[in-house]
Parts: structure tokens; C-alpha cells; sequence
């Protein structure tokens, strides 16, 4: 069993990874609020321990070559992303007995609202990385 902030990491590295597949090679804009959803901005105007950890795994896909963005708005999200090379064959590569490529993979986990599969999928694709 692993630790809610890994499992809700695992869960915004997969919507963030389709959310680029789906506009690949278009560069697109991408919200935190249109990945987790409304933020609760506590007493002092800040954003949730949940937001900014969802920006944090923006960042962090970034730092290890998956995908690039021009800059960070504020903290509400990116602009101008795009997957990288890297992070688009990573999508799209079959290893092993897949039957579908990871990018569909995580696509149907996440419609059905499967966060084994969406752990497990994503699990696997930052061991390539």
C-alpha cells in the first residue's frame, strides 16, 4: 500500500502525460484546475497542499525530460507545454505483453476511475525513464 501523496502523484503524472499526448505536437496551456479540479484557497489565499502538488508533478516531469513548458503561471499552471521527445516515445512504445500502448492504457484507467492501473501503468513507465 503505498502513501496517499504517492498514489495522487501517480494519479497527476497520468493526466498531465495524456493531457500532452492528446494535444501532441500542439503546445497547450495546462491548468492545475482542469487536471484535479477546483482548488480551496485557505485563510490566507493560498492554494491547497493538493494543488500544489499536482504543480509539483508538472515540475517534475519537466526536470526529468518528459515534457517542457515556457514558464509557470503563477501557481495555477504551465504554458506553452508540449511532451518531448522522450516523454512521447515513452507514451507510445510497447514493451513486453502490453496489448495497447501506455498512452491508451492510461487514458481508459483514468476514465474508469482504475488508480491500480493508473499506478501501475505510470509505475512502470518512470522505471523506463
Amino acid at each position: 500500500m503505498t502513501p496517499e501523496h504517492i498514489d495522487t502523484f501517480y494519479e497527476d503524472c497520468a493526466r498531465i502525460l495524456v493531457a500532452m499526448y492528446q494535444s501532441f505536437p500542439r503546445t497547450s496551456d495546462l491548468w492545475v484546475v482542469d487536471l484535479i479540479g477546483e482548488d480551496n484557497f485557505d485563510e490566507f489565499g493560498m492554494h491547497s497542499d493538493r494543488h500544489m502538488r499536482c504543480l509539483g508533478a508538472m515540475q517534475w516531469l519537466a526536470e526529468e525530460g518528459l515534457l517542457r513548458f515556457n514558464q509557470l503561471e503563477r501557481h495555477d499552471g504551465v504554458s506553452l507545454c508540449v511532451l518531448t521527445a522522450k516523454g512521447f516515445q515513452l507514451l507510445t512504445g510497447l514493451t513486453g505483453n502490453e496489448v495497447a500502448p501506455p498512452a491508451v492504457t492510461l487514458r481508459f484507467a483514468l476514465n474508469a476511475n482504475d488508480m491500480n492501473a493508473v499506478t501501475a501503468t505510470v509505475s512502470k513507465l518512470l522505471a523506463r525513464v
